[in-house]
């Protein structure tokens, strides 16, 4: 694409226009048009066909510390996208190859060559690469690589069992030999985790019994605890975590939903006691020591062996990708949303 014409696309993209109080609104989000300014060298500009809505990103919404990339008011909400390339300053990324990248939601972004994730989308369809191979799956992979470490007939446990990482943690913990219990909301979604993703259990904690239900389903105590709730369910979950348990800090959106940071509730002395008397371990996931070519590796293997399986929701037009996303935190989730931004490989 010659300069001139990039000059002349214009880019719809979604800012944060406020820091959220509490459950945040689509009022905390602003969609701008812009013109794409020119290409750098090393630079690639990509056109959005789709573009991934995950409740994680809650804990870059907030003007609070979450352990998080942290976003500043007006800019570009980030996330995993596919996307096509329409022009590129690196002979290695060719125009019309279809990329995995965090182009955010925009339909256009201009981002350095060395940032995209994967070349090439061939042998995975675009939205199941969103699925397994974006953030969520990366965050469970490299969450159990660094600190969790699931050993075989281990007990691991994950709440929101259904959402993005919660989904990709069951299927990593079961391929690694171990017991696994997801917390789920309703009937129909323990039915889900039993039968399509493979939990050795689910709990459902809606009913009023269900802190005994989780116990049936940890008779020998929990070895990993992946966290992804936060709030009041870490301290019913910590009489049983065995000793040298390891418990992974993804994500604790009912703090952050209640204004106040997620790491707070891990220094509570109850916890610090935990840590003295046990000999465990508390970690939050650094992405950058996971080897993203060694995870590649094993999803492409465990995708095509159909031994990770996945559900995507397709919602269209980037316009409702806040509305999306707001459902996500706040709704039931059977896998990722995904939003369909443009169809062909028209500007």
């Amino acid at each position: 694409m010659e300069a001139h014409a990039v000059s002349s696309l214009v880019n719809t993209r979604v800012v944060l226009a406020s820091f959220p109080r509490d459950l945040p609104t689509s009022k905390d989000f602003r969609i701008e048009k812009i013109c794409v300014p020119p290409l750098r060298e090393g630079e690639v500009l990509l056109r959005t066909r789709y573009v991934s809505v995950d409740a994680h990103m809650r804990g870059h919404r907030s003007s609070e510390k979450s352990g998080a990339p942290s976003f500043s008011i007006g800019d570009v909400i980030e996330a995993d996208a596919t996307a096509e390339v329409l022009a590129s300053n690196d002979p290695a990324i060719l125009p019309g190859t279809i990329v995995l990248a965090k182009a955010g939601w925009q339909t256009h972004a201009i981002v350095r060559a060395s940032a995209i994730d994967r070349f090439d989308l061939k042998e995975i369809p675009e939205m199941t690469a969103l699925a397994v191979l974006g953030t969520p799956a990366f965050t469970a992979y490299a969450g159990l690589a660094q600190i969790g470490k699931p050993q075989p007939a281990e007990t691991l446990v994950v709440p929101a069992a259904l959402g993005a990482v919660g989904t990709m943690v069951g299927q990593f913990g079961r391929i690694a030999g171990a017991w696994t219990v997801g917390i789920v909301s309703g009937p129909d979604e323990v039915a889900f985790a039993r039968n399509e993703l493979g939990f050795g259990a689910a709990v459902d904690h809606t009913l009023p019994d269900w802190p005994s239900r989780l116990a049936e389903a940890c008779p020998d105590g929990i070895d990993v605890y992946f966290e992804t709730i936060g709030g009041a369910l870490w301290h019913m979950i910590l009489p049983m975590l065995n000793d040298g348990a390891r418990v992974v800090l993804s994500g604790t959106p009912a703090q952050y939903n209640h204004g106040y940071g997620g790491a707070s509730q891990y220094q509570h002395p109850s916890t610090l006691q935990w840590l003295v008397n046990s000999a465990g371990t508390i970690g939050a996931i650094q992405p950058p020591k996971t080897d993203f070519a060694e995870f590649l590796a094993v999803v492409d293997e465990s995708v095509r062996t159909g031994a990770i399986w996945h559900r995507i929701h397709v919602v269209e037009r980037l316009e409702h990708a806040a509305e999306a996303w707001l459902t996500a935190i706040d709704g039931p989730n059977y896998g990722g949303r995904i939003i369909q931004v443009t169809r062909n490989t028209a500007t």
